[in-house]
């Protein structure tokens, strides 16, 4: 009996191991790619402004720069570079200059002279960060930052950026506490440590496999959107299969409409 309870109490263990595994490793997975994707919009509004500012004729282009680049941009094969989402990868690195200063070439693996020197034209910040550059890039998403800087006063950011950290929350959440005034009321309250406690209680958290399965993530990764199949993709293609192979049987099958529950006459 107790040889029995052993190998019970081994096995248990054994597949928490697994499944802790499984989910630190997925987690880590779905941060590199984050942290990817954030930089990369990050640089491209960087280089955007770069260009803006250096040009030799910025009149000349004006408004139609953001709509000549995403021209460009999606014959070389990249997608969601819209001209509104240019735009907001410009507003982006003008909301956190501070992150330019953490990234190097020989980290991000970017080819030679791509970022040059940038660090050293960055304008060093009379006050310091309230959080880490690299804390935030590596807890937040680009869809967090999305949010954020749609928020003017550096505080009230800086309040978000905290209580998502702290409470884990997905772009949902963050954006539900947004509308719903969390940073006012809770300036207004007698007891503001009471209800950020009684708030983050409440809070969604982030779910991993919903960062992983996104259309952003697929997009970045090079991932054509028909190669991650959805079961309504994998029936529809069996169904127009079935219905093409009846078609050239002839007359003597029959095609019943799909998905449709009938008994068998006696």
């Amino acid at each position: 009996m107790h040889f029995i309870i052993f190998n019970i109490m081994n096995f248990i263990q054994l597949t928490q191991h697994i499944t802790q595994t499984h989910e630190a490793l997925q987690s880590y997975a779905a941060k590199a790619i984050n942290i990817g994707l954030t930089l990369r919009n990050y640089l491209i509004g960087y280089f955007i402004v770069e260009y803006e500012q250096q040009g030799e004729d910025k009149a000349t282009y004006g408004e139609h720069l953001l709509e000549k680049i995403s021209v460009s941009l999606a014959q070389n094969g990249l997608k969601n570079v819209s001209a509104a989402e240019l735009s907001r990868f410009r507003q982006f690195y003008t909301v956190y200059p501070q992150f330019l200063g953490t990234l190097s070439q020989k980290s991000l693996h970017l080819p030679e002279q791509i970022l040059g020197t940038v660090s050293q034209r960055l304008e060093i910040q009379s006050e310091k960060p309230i959080i880490e550059p690299t804390k935030l890039l590596s807890n937040l998403s680009f869809s967090h930052f999305s949010e954020l800087i749609k928020i003017s006063d550096p505080l009230k950011r800086s309040f978000y950026e905290i209580e998502s950290i702290n409470g884990t929350w997905g772009v949902r959440e963050l954006r539900r506490q947004i509308n719903s005034l969390f940073f006012e009321r809770t300036g207004l309250s007698r007891q503001p440590e009471k209800l950020i406690a009684l708030v983050q209680t409440n809070a969604e958290k982030v779910n991993v496999s919903e960062i992983i399965k996104s259309p952003f993530t697929f997009e970045f990764l090079g991932i054509k959107e028909k190669e991650f199949v959805l079961e309504s993709d994998l029936e529809q293609a069996i169904m127009d299969n079935i219905r093409d192979f009846l078609l050239e049987m002839g007359n003597g099958f029959c095609f019943v409409a799909r998905q449709k529950n009938y008994r068998t006459r006696s």
